[in-house]
C-alpha cells in the first residue's frame, strides 16, 4: 500500500535524523515532512510510488539500516545521499510538471538522463 509505505518511510527517517542528535538536520527533515504532507505532493507522491518504485526505495531504506548497523559510515553516506536524491526528485519533478515542462534532469554524476515516467503513465 504506498500511503502505509510513504508514512512508515517518513518515520524511518525522522528516526535516523534524530538519532544524529544534529538540530540542523532535524530541522530540515521536520520541514520536508512537513511538505510531504500538503494534500498535493501526498497525493503526487502517493500515486508515483508503483509497486516497483516502493521496492526500490525499500532496497534503499534496508541498505541503510544495515550500513548503520554495521558502523559502515561510508555505505550509510552512499544510501543516505540516494535517498535525498530521490527524495528531491519527486519534490521538484513531480508528474505534472514533467507534462507541462518537458525538461531533462541532470545528473552531477553521469550527466543528463532523462526523468523516470510516473507511475499513472503505465
Amino acid at each position: 500500500d504506498a500511503a502505509k509505505f510513504a508514512h512508515l518511510e517518513k518515520q524511518f527517517l525522522m528516526k535516523i535524523a534524530e538519532g544524529t542528535h544534529n538540530r540542523l538536520l532535524i530541522t530540515m527533515y521536520r520541514i520536508v515532512g512537513e511538505v510531504r504532507c500538503q494534500p498535493h505532493w501526498l497525493a503526487t507522491r502517493i500515486q508515483s510510488l508503483s509497486p516497483q518504485r516502493i521496492n526500490d526505495s525499500r532496497q534503499r531504506l534496508r541498505s541503510l539500516f544495515e550500513a548503520l548497523e554495521n558502523r559502515d559510515i561510508e555505505g550509510a553516506m552512499e544510501f543516505m545521499n540516494l535517498i535525498i536524491a530521490s527524495n528531491q526528485q519527486d519534490l521538484l519533478y513531480q508528474p505534472w510538471a514533467r507534462e507541462c515542462i518537458g525538461f531533462r534532469q541532470f545528473s552531477l554524476r553521469a550527466g543528463p538522463t532523462s526523468i523516470p515516467s510516473c507511475a499513472c503513465d503505465g
